[in-house]
């Protein structure tokens, strides 16, 4: 779907895709990307009018995350975890080191990306934009984390549940994480932080939380 009004209105785009997509990230208003089952990656460089399409792998991909233009993340079920240096052109299987479910990804810098999913799973990188290595955070067996957003290069959030609404927040760049209060009994799907201390976390039945101040009640 496609708005040219803030939202007002919605249109829909056809795209040459019957799998069911997951994720949408856009660089600049004409190009963009789009993840979901059978490791279909779709692209648009003319602001949605037409779309290219990759498989990746077998996985649904969950989520995809670009730093500018050309570099970017996309991962997915099983550890899928693809890179790409040359604004999707080419895709490197970069493995996060783990077989559990990545569920989300925000890319910041070039350099710097993080990853959440199953069974507390974090995964980090920290590594030049050609080098691809990962390492792997874990912040729980028992939370599923959903969603995570980096607003500065040090501070970051975790949405999901561990049996109730859960928020998780970083300040030391994904390296260890801090349970917070979520205010929530429902699963927290996704998180956005306009700076470090103001952010709001959504997720199901509806749920939309808010912060002021980091999170810190």
């Amino acid at each position: 779907m496609h708005t040219t009004d803030a939202g007002a209105n919605w249109n829909r785009v056809a795209v040459n895709a019957s799998e069911n997509l997951t994720d949408v990230c856009f660089t600049d208003p004409d190009t963009g990307f789009a993840c979901g089952s059978a490791g279909v990656v779709l692209n648009t460089v003319d602001g949605g009018a037409s779309w290219g399409r990759t498989t990746l792998t077998t996985f649904t991909l969950r989520s995809v995350s670009f730093a500018g233009a050309r570099f970017g993340w996309v991962v997915g079920d099983g550890g899928a975890l693809f890179g790409t240096i040359d604004r999707g052109v080419s895709w490197a299987d970069d493995g996060a080191g783990t077989t559990q479910a990545l569920k989300a990804v925000w890319r910041r810098r070039a350099e710097s990306a993080w990853a959440v999913g199953s069974q507390g799973v974090a995964p980090l990188t920290t590594g030049t934009p050609t080098s691809f290595g990962w390492s792997l955070v874990n912040t729980g067996a028992f939370n599923q984390l959903e969603g995570v957003h980096f607003p500065s290069d040090l501070t970051g959030y975790a949405v999901g549940s561990n049996g109730s609404g859960l928020i998780l927040r970083s300040d030391d760049g994904g390296q260890s994480w801090q349970y917070q209060v979520a205010h929530s009994s429902n699963t927290l799907n996704g998180v956005f932080f306009v700076d470090t201390q103001r952010g709001w976390a959504v997720g199901d039945a509806g749920t939309i939380v808010h912060t002021a101040v980091g999170g810190h009640d």
